[in-house]
């Protein structure tokens, strides 16, 4: 048998990854959350919505839970904060991070770190204020250490700066991870396309971080992450935990298994959720993130 584990996994912990809107301030390319109705999601609705998991899944079954905010933006959310100061009254165990684009000001963040244990501000070259985002971050890791994190996008037009901008955050003692990106309609757009340089560049210094253990051998997510953009090589028959160790919450409260959307499983707002102990059968689909990779998975050899 062949076996990938997050490092330190307890079947007693889950990560739910919640995607609190779809509205964003940027508008990549490479991303879905392109939608910019992110003023018509109600606070009222989300705690509802909270409430539910909690009591269904985290209370119930007395689980470990990392509870992870992302979008879109969900800083754009005006009662963001608030709702962050709620999820903490109700259950201060729960580990609460967010993915962040970093435009909001340096006084905002400081005010999100006390209601979170950790967050990650990905850097998008084609719409950040590079030199803003640069600062805002050196001294939020100067404030907070390791419960700052650096995502960058391997832009192929920006690669040069996005190379320089790695080697920064590693003398600097900052994690980064640099992250393949996909068009999400063309894949043969040359703006994706990288050439062979920077391709070994990706495999070479996707990540400082070595948070699986795929056989016992420690690896990195976004290893294996970038290695399924550039090789279009999966997890297909092996068996995932999807859906019982992770779980995905859209922006309309539905609730998916993971980001590659194997198995519907509910809805919150509707009071509609199947949890059970059951992994599922991966039918070849690529993971979609880094949770998605995370999540245990085994492989049976016949």
């Amino acid at each position: 048998m062949r076996q990938l584990l997050p490092v330190g996994y307890s079947p007693n912990n889950i990560t739910v990854n919640w995607t609190i809107t779809y509205g964003c301030n940027y508008d990549c390319s490479y991303c879905p959350s392109h939608a910019k109705d992110w003023k018509d999601f109600s606070y009222e609705n989300t705690v509802e919505a909270f409430l539910f998991l909690y009591e269904e899944v985290i209370k119930r079954y007395n689980k470990k839970t990392l509870l992870w905010f992302t979008g879109g933006e969900p800083t754009e959310l005006e009662w963001f904060l608030e709702f962050l100061a709620y999820v903490n009254s109700v259950d201060s165990n729960i580990t609460i991070g967010v993915t962040t684009n970093g435009s909001r000001t340096l006084e905002y963040y400081k005010n999100m770190h006390a209601l979170i244990d950790r967050a990650t501000y990905s850097l998008h070259f084609d719409w950040a204020n590079y030199k803003s985002f640069m600062k805002k971050t050196y001294e939020l890791h100067k404030l907070y250490k390791n419960r700052v994190h650096i995502a960058v996008m391997y832009e192929k037009p920006h690669s040069d700066l996005a190379e320089k901008t790695c080697q920064f955050f590693s003398k600097s003692g900052i994690q980064y991870q640099l992250l393949s990106v996909r068009n999400i309609k063309d894949s043969t757009d040359d703006y994706y396309r990288y050439t062979n340089s920077q391709v070994a560049y990706i495999r070479d210094n996707t990540s400082v971080l070595n948070d699986i253990l795929i056989d016992e051998v420690p690896t990195s997510s976004q290893k294996i992450l970038n290695e399924q953009d550039l090789d279009k090589v999966g997890f297909k028959d092996w068996t995932c935990w999807a859906g019982v160790d992770y779980l995905y919450i859209t922006q309309n409260y539905d609730v998916i298994s993971s980001w590659c959307r194997i198995r519907e499983q509910g809805n919150l707002l509707e009071k509609r959720l199947h949890y059970d102990n059951q992994p599922v059968l991966c039918d070849g689909r690529l993971c979609a993130c880094n949770t998605d990779v995370m999540t245990r998975k085994e492989f049976y050899d016949v």
